[in-house]
């Protein structure tokens, strides 16, 4: 089991040992930079972002990472330490999808994880047929006009 008072460092390398055993091709960032950086190229089913980032102020991350998806589901869980409820209702205002105070227990953890990546899965899949039916109504359309003009 994780400690009862994990740090920021503590919580990744137990996220990445319970994502190793179920999750390909995870990456753990441990600044706001690079993870900005790592989202605008590969946008990731999942992002942890703990609200105690240096550099950067933490809800200017979340908007950064909700710009890069391009109006897709932003897959943001915040983890803090911080039990403030203003905290709380700002980070979900800024499109979290869920939100972890910490210590927190893995058993309440793994399903929220788990219920974020099948939604992800879910949204793109909606988008993907989405695209696809739009190119199906353009070839159709422009087939249509061609066939009733002179």
């Amino acid at each position: 089991p994780p400690p009862n008072e994990a740090g920021t460092q503590q919580i990744s390398i137990y996220f990445n040992t319970l994502l190793a055993t179920q999750v390909h091709g995870k990456q753990i960032i441990s600044t706001a930079r690079k993870a900005l950086d790592m989202c605008k190229k590969i946008h990731p089913d999942l992002v942890l972002l703990d609200l105690n980032m240096t550099h950067i102020d933490d809800f200017q991350v979340m908007e950064q990472l909700r710009e890069a998806e391009k109006g897709s589901y932003a897959p943001i869980l915040v983890l803090t330490t911080q039990s403030d409820r203003n905290i709380r209702f700002n980070a979900l205002a800024a499109e979290a999808r869920d939100f972890v105070e910490k210590p927190f227990d893995i058993n309440g953890v793994v399903p929220r994880i788990s219920n974020m990546l099948e939604t992800r899965l879910l949204n793109n899949q909606v988008r993907d047929q989405n695209q696809i039916l739009e190119k199906k109504v353009t070839a159709r359309t422009r087939a249509y006009s061609q066939s009733v003009s002179p």
